[in-house]
Formats: structure tokens, sequence, C-alpha cells
């Protein structure tokens, strides 16, 4: 499946149904051709994908992708680049049982859709064909631990944060009102964490409903994504990899949870270049995608050897001069393989909506600045050109104290000001923050 190194993989947290029904601001997560081109970026940067059982089956951009064998999610679904998450793993998943198993625990989501027949005898004949991709390789499990308390740990967490620190338009005495009753529910009960959320929310918190089930949304998904780091599903990933938290951006977890890089960077001259999608391409075809992964062609060698240096670069180990070179040569290869092998112009279904640019970002956001060390960070973030993507922030980069005035004057730099939400991050977890979180927390067999 190509490089052999340590793999970071991206929980979609903005798959999540849930969020469907409390949608963020200017972000849309149930766009397929969105879906098409996020799944391309993932094969060529080398960022695999986690998805939900349950996401596959009610995100419409997912559903719709399965019915389709060559589409992206189907294809590389069977490289296993991306990986099924079910509670219940077995050596061949049923999808269908997922959604009955659901009904009767009386999760509102799968009960609703088990109850509209019509609805149901349509989604089951698009599950039932994709059980013979669904084996045991395929397939990941969830964290060892109780996930309804490490969400319990992530809330009071928040808790204890100040109130202009947390980023929630909401006032600190109902939401401390609410997290005091779900703590009390919780601590009697640790069981579906985020409906009792709602119940309570309802009950105390009806004027700020959508911001604390929105808030309720993104501790679901920042909670996976560190249990998933403290105490990972035996034997399902690769060891060494790293679990990256794709959700709404927030200031407050992106200083508590997310790993910072340490590349070398003295001035804005020295960041190398950025990869990007080509433009005016259809990536609606997942079988383009597979060359990628075999490192016996030019394309996968090219690849391998970018994220083999890009891994190393991130650790300082590497110049940036030596990762501008790997990364041009990639990049050229990147652009004659797909405008040779895949339609594009007039033609293609995405046009120039298919086009990526990675930019170095200044993140102007208090907080963000890591005491008590003299650095600043700065941000790499996947700007899409396109009517349905926000800016996805991958990666923090640390930049020493005694050169962040050249940064902040740079013309080179986008300024980010994180007070407009309208973007997501992709950022990989920090172990120690995950083991000080869930490690103390008991695990499951």
């Amino acid at each position: 499946m190509g490089s052999d190194l340590p793999m970071r993989w991206t929980y979609a947290g903005d798959l999540d149904d849930m969020v469907k029904l409390y949608p963020w601001p200017n972000i849309e997560a149930s766009n397929k051709r969105a879906l098409d081109v996020r799944l391309a970026l993932s094969a060529v940067t080398g960022t695999p994908m986690l998805l939900n059982d349950g996401y596959l089956i009610l995100n419409p951009a997912c559903f719709d992708s399965l019915s389709d064998p060559n589409s992206p999610l189907r294809v590389l679904i069977n490289q296993r680049y991306v990986r099924v998450l079910s509670r219940n793993k077995s050596p061949s998943l049923s999808l269908s049982q997922v959604v009955i198993d659901g009904a009767k625990q009386g999760i509102g989501s799968y009960r609703e859709l088990f109850a509209d027949k019509k609805r149901w005898t349509v989604v089951q004949k698009v599950l039932d064909p994709l059980q013979k991709d669904l084996k045991k390789e395929n397939l990941c499990g969830w964290p060892r631990v109780n996930l309804s308390l490490s969400y319990l740990q992530l809330i009071r967490r928040l808790a204890q944060i100040p109130y202009e620190q947390r980023g929630l338009d909401v006032p600190d005495r109902i939401f401390q009102d609410v997290v005091n009753r779900f703590d009390h529910d919780l601590s009697q009960d640790p069981s579906k964490p985020r409906s009792r959320w709602e119940e309570i929310v309802k009950k105390v918190g009806q004027a700020h409903f959508q911001s604390l089930m929105q808030l309720a949304n993104e501790v679901y998904h920042h909670n996976f994504g560190v249990a998933m780091t403290a105490s990972p599903p035996k034997d399902d990933l690769p060891e060494g990899s790293e679990i990256a938290v794709q959700t709404r951006i927030s200031s407050t977890f992106m200083h508590l949870l997310y790993k910072t890089n340490e590349p070398i960077l003295n001035t804005p001259e020295s960041i190398p270049p950025q990869l990007t999608l080509p433009g005016g391409v259809d990536y609606s075809n997942g079988n383009s995608l597979v060359p990628l992964f075999v490192k016996e062609q030019p394309l996968g060698e090219a690849r391998a050897n970018y994220l083999d240096l890009r891994t190393r670069y991130l650790a300082g180990k590497v110049q940036p001069k030596e990762m501008a070179e790997s990364t041009d040569e990639y990049q050229q290869k990147l652009n004659g393989y797909f405008l040779a092998n895949c339609p594009h112009g007039k033609l293609a279904t995405h046009l120039k909506n298919a086009a990526v640019n990675s930019t170095a970002t200044w993140l102007s956001v208090a907080g963000i600045v890591t005491n008590p060390a003299p650095s600043i960070v700065l941000a790499i973030a996947a700007f899409f050109a396109s009517e349905f993507d926000p800016p996805t922030f991958t990666e923090k980069w640390r930049i020493p104290q005694k050169a962040a005035g050249l940064f902040k004057r740079s013309a080179r730099l986008k300024k980010w000001n994180m007070r407009n939400r309208g973007a997501l991050t992709a950022l990989a977890v920090n172990q120690d923050e995950a083991q000080r979180l869930v490690g103390p927390l008991p695990k499951f067999d």
C-alpha cells in the first residue's frame, strides 16, 4: 500500500451525521464532489482516513459513493487506505446490522432510518453488495477505553478554562449548569454522552441549543481522536501511527490537544513549497488513484520519497532546500500523471473546483502562542478553490521567537483570524496530552 513509514490517519469527524443535524456555518459536509477531491488529496499527501461505520450510511456523500464500486471511497477502502471504524468489529462487518443494532439501542438516526421501510429497502440494496469488500483488513476497532468517560474528561477540561478562552458564545453560568448536570448524570451511568448532553441542553440551555450541540459534536470528534491515540485498538493500525482529527477549527482544542511540529524555519523564505492538487481534473474515478501506492512506478516512487522526507523534515532533521526539491519533483509527476490520465477540461465534472492549494498561514489567535516555550505557531492550510470547501488546517509548525517578527511581516503568509470559524482542522493529536486525559481510564481487552 505504498510507504511503510508510520502514517497519520485522519478521523473524519466532519462527516458525522450529527453535523448535518446541527450544521456549522459556512461548512458543507455532505457534498460528493468535495468528498472525491478530499479523498484524492488524502491519497496524494499520504494521510489515510478513518470513517465510522455509521458515517458511511448516514452521510449523503459517503452513501452516494458506496453505490459506485469505482468511486474513490470504494477504491480506497479496497486499498485499505480508508478503514471503517466499527464498535462490533467482526471478520465481515454487516452495515445493515449496524443500523438494526443502533435502532434497538435507541439511537435516533438509526431508529428513524429503520422505521422508514421504503428508505430502508433502498439503503439495504446499496449496503448488501458492499459486504464482500468489507473484510477484516478493511476494518478498524474502536479505542480500548470507555468513550463516555473520556468524553466527560474533555467536558471537565473545558469547564476549567476561563470563559473568554473557551471560544463558545454561551453565558458561563448556563454552560456551567449544563456541565454540572451532565457530570452528575454521566458519573451515575456512563453511556450515550452526546444524547445525554442533548437532553440536558433542551432543559436548561434551549436559548443556546445550536451552539451547545455544535460543541457536543466537536467534543465527540476530539474525544475519538484522543482515545484512539492513547489507547488504540490492538493490531488494527501500523505501529507508531498518529491520529489526526478533522472537525471544525477551535483555538481552545488546537491549544489543548494537538501536536506542533518543529521543522527548520528561520525566515518565511525557508518554508518549502506546499503540494497542490491539479485543477480542472475529474477525480470521481477512484482507480486513477491506485498508481500512487505502487512504489515500483515513477509516481509511486516520487510519493514514497516525498513522504519519507516529509516525516523527517517535520521533526527538524531535513533542511528546507532538500524538502523543496523533493516536493517539486513529486509535484511535477503529479501534474503530468493527472493531466494525462484523467478527464479534464470543459467536460470534467469538477473543472476548476478540484484545485487544492496548501499554503502557510499565520494563526492570529490569542492562546496559540505556546507558553512558556519561546516559540510561535504557524499553520499549513489546504485551501480548496471551490464553492463547497472551507480551508482545512493540516499542520502546526513551531518557529523560533527570535524570527517571529519576520513571519508576522511576511507577504508570503496568509493571515487567518479564527474568530471566523468557517474552517476545519485536521491536526495530529499530541500523544502526551492524550495520555494525560485518557491514560488513567480503565482499558478494555
